[in-house]
């Protein structure tokens, strides 16, 4: 098991393409942390972050991604616009224009995801930052909400061998879940205790940690905790090392 702490991911404000400044909030992703060569070329992850006042700059990326808000409320704002709260998800398609503000004094964190090995804002694959520049229209985006989420929903719109489950973990109690193959899992909220054959680790909140083989995972905590698992269900099909 590999644990990335929040703490040690660096933070990024900001971006600049052909000369324009891009608005990051505060950007952390995996790909900043000393053990991130160690991951397979499939998933890219980051924390978002906004303060009262900030905002993140309009832009369209050239591909498929993923918000799932961890706390706070933010507009999200594109061909339509919809309030983001705690625990709802926007799939957001290629090519769709879109920005996000703060909408609340208690600041905002979401979790950025794709299914891609380039991490979202890397040079080779940097967003479009006027309209005119986006050669294709996109589609809608779509959004579920945290009140009337199931599973299946995360499930549709992931892409194929890929499951998400959340994990709820009550107050002094444990639970045990068996995976299937390699896995993601993000602490949301609170602090939690991993036992695995192997190792045991302690996860703070929005800490992520990564493991590669089928394994039974028992999690226990002394404080309410809820965390989402990221795993790949076809593991037969080899994942292509980073270098």
């Amino acid at each position: 098991m590999i644990l990335f702490r929040r703490s040690e991911l660096k933070v990024r404000y900001n971006m600049e393409h052909n000369g324009t400044a891009i608005g990051l909030g505060h950007f952390r992703d995996l790909n900043t942390h000393v053990r991130y060569h160690e991951l397979p070329n499939d998933i890219s992850l980051a924390w978002i972050g906004l303060e009262p006042g900030e905002h993140f700059s309009a832009l369209a990326h050239p591909v498929d991604s993923f918000l799932i808000v961890q706390k706070g409320k933010a507009l999200f704002q594109g061909a339509q616009s919809s309030e983001m709260s705690n625990g709802d998800l926007v799939q957001i398609p290629q090519n769709y224009w879109h920005e996000y503000a703060m909408g609340d004094d208690e600041g905002f964190e979401a979790l950025s995801l794709t299914f891609e090995g380039q991490p979202l804002f890397s040079p080779e694959r940097p967003p479009f930052l006027e309209q005119s520049s986006i050669p294709k229209k996109a589609e809608n985006f779509v959004f579920v909400r945290r009140s009337e989420k199931c599973f299946r929903d995360y499930d549709r719109l992931l892409p194929s061998g890929y499951r998400a489950r959340w994990i709820y973990v009550k107050e002094g109690k444990t639970e045990k879940i068996e995976f299937q193959g390699p896995t993601y899992i993000i602490n949301f909220d609170g602090r939690c205790k991993i036992a695995g054959e192997h190792q045991d680790i302690e996860m703070l909140s929005q800490d992520i940690m990564y493991f590669d083989i089928a394994d039974t995972l028992q999690f226990s905590t002394l404080r309410k905790s809820t965390l989402l698992s990221l795993e790949r269900i076809n593991p037969e099909v080899e994942l292509e090392g980073l270098s």
